[in-house]
């Protein structure tokens, strides 16, 4: 459901360097508690956005796709949990669990989960959260489409 205070914002990039700086910009808006999904093919740049956005936020340690060990937390100010639901398309949500939901709401955790349409039912209707959805236009070049519910 849209919220009436739903921000919406569109980029253009023609890299990954300008990816980096958008993720970058985002970033600045974050401050805790929120709830990222990123949608958008294999390679579409969910994992790089990502990867900047941990970087401006402190995170030195290599980020990388959790696609086969499906989360990874990153330790800063914020506790950054990275998660990827791509493998757990058709599973039954009780078998889901990867303990996200235990850190919905807490304002010292920045949650980020790549292929959110396989997440679980309970991850999928929570509120307000934010959404990026990651499109090819061509070669390198991507529309990056922020939509955030928070007020």
């Amino acid at each position: 459901m849209l919220s009436l205070a739903m921000k919406r914002n569109e980029f253009i990039s023609s890299s990954k360097e300008e990816t980096s700086k958008i993720a970058t910009l985002f970033s600045k808006s974050l401050k805790g508690g929120e709830l990222i999904f990123a949608h958008g093919k294999l390679g579409a740049g969910k994992t790089t956005f990502f990867q900047s956005v941990a970087k401006s936020l402190g995170v030195n340690e290599i980020v990388n796709s959790p696609s086969f060990n499906l989360l990874k937390i990153y330790e800063t100010d914020y506790t950054f949990l990275h998660a990827d639901y791509y493998r757990l398309e058709g599973i039954d949500d009780s078998l889901k669990d990867i303990g996200l939901e235990d850190y919905l709401g807490d304002e010292k955790a920045i949650i980020y989960v790549e292929w959110p349409e396989f997440a679980t039912s309970s991850l999928k209707s929570y509120h307000p959260r934010i959404d990026i959805y990651f499109e090819y236009l061509e070669d390198d070049k991507r529309r990056i489409i922020i939509e955030d519910e928070r007020s």
